[in-house]
């Protein structure tokens, strides 16, 4: 919404250009430029929530990996994630964070980062680009873009979870 807010028109014929969320506001007066000013820092804070997670992941990211130089050994794999699921539920700066790295496989614990960068990229920077056409155009190209990484990367913990993921980031492309 913030994105969208910034957004101008120009009136034809005329040269002037108004404020799309308010049509009421010049976007070459002073009052637009307050106006710019008073959603900046909000758009700041609004971007920084996922960088705060990433920090608050980042300080525990040594508990949310298997041990390294784990052997092939299925058996101690269970084990290892046992003792993982057991941490997990029994540290206490684990448990408030489970929403952001529950569902995702080990090595990805900080993809939930990503995935609301992902879309705030698609609910809210989309809104700028001009055109409809040419944010068409973007959208598709970001959401095959995804699909392509999501494809290669494969963060879920369940198969059937990429599946759909995967899915989904084709339908969202058309």
């Amino acid at each position: 919404v913030q994105f969208k807010s910034l957004r101008c028109s120009e009136l034809e014929g005329l040269g002037v250009r108004y404020l799309r969320a308010d049509s009421s506001i010049d976007c070459d007066s002073p009052e637009y430029d307050n106006f710019v000013g008073n959603i900046a820092w909000l758009l700041a804070i609004y971007l920084c929530i996922p960088l705060a997670y990433l920090g608050l992941l980042y300080r525990v990211s040594d508990r949310l990996h298997t041990p390294a130089g784990t052997d092939d050994d299925a058996q101690q794999k269970i084990l290892d994630e046992a003792a993982l699921k057991l941490q997990e539920e029994s540290d206490p700066e684990l448990r408030p964070l489970k929403f952001l790295y529950k569902g995702y496989c080990r090595q990805y614990w900080y993809w939930e980062v990503v995935e609301s960068y992902r879309r705030i990229l698609f609910m809210s920077a989309l809104t700028v680009v001009d055109t409809p056409i040419r944010r068409s155009f973007v959208g598709a190209g970001l959401g095959l873009l995804g699909t392509f990484v999501y494809r290669e990367v494969t963060p879920y913990q369940q198969s059937t979870t990429n599946v759909l993921n995967i899915a989904v980031q084709y339908q969202i492309s058309l």
